[in-house]
């Protein structure tokens, strides 16, 4: 296997786990509101799992990736991933909460999911107007030109 190479196989690790965690991810946010729309509980059951295993693959990418970063680079800007992933990762739990809560009876409806969806070029309907303006770019770090 590549990823037994002792020169780069650590490249290679990172890709396929990377890879994973985007397959695991893709369609989630999908699922889950199909599912919820429909009130299909034991759906919603099936895929708080794959939440669970997103979780896990989040957390192994962020080793690998911490192995490759200070393995290439110094350490400066890593922390700029770590506010990445840590807020992709905490994301996905917050969602996974929400659904035991939901599935478990704790709470009636996900208001996040009861809305409708908006246009995917992130312009109001109703006079092509942008409905946002987002800055992270520039929140999250000092290092922006």
């Amino acid at each position: 296997m590549i990823e037994n190479n002792a020169k780069f196989g650590y490249l290679f690790k990172k890709e396929r786990i990377l890879c994973e965690v985007l397959s695991s991810k893709y369609e989630l946010g999908v699922r889950t509101r199909k599912a919820y729309v429909e009130k299909d509980i034991e759906k919603l059951r099936s895929i708080i799992l794959d939440y669970d295993r997103s979780i896990f693959l989040i957390e192994e990418f962020y080793r690998t990736f911490k192995t490759q970063w200070f393995k290439e680079n110094k350490p400066y800007g890593f922390e700029i991933q770590e506010i990445r992933l840590g807020g992709f990762m905490l994301r996905i739990k917050s969602c996974k909460e929400r659904l035991q809560r939901f599935v478990g009876g704790e709470t009636n409806k996900i208001e996040e999911l009861e809305e409708p969806l908006l246009n995917c070029n992130g312009l109001s309907s109703e006079n092509n107007e942008p409905i946002f303006s987002s800055k992270w770019l520039h929140d999250i770090s000092a290092n922006v030109k």
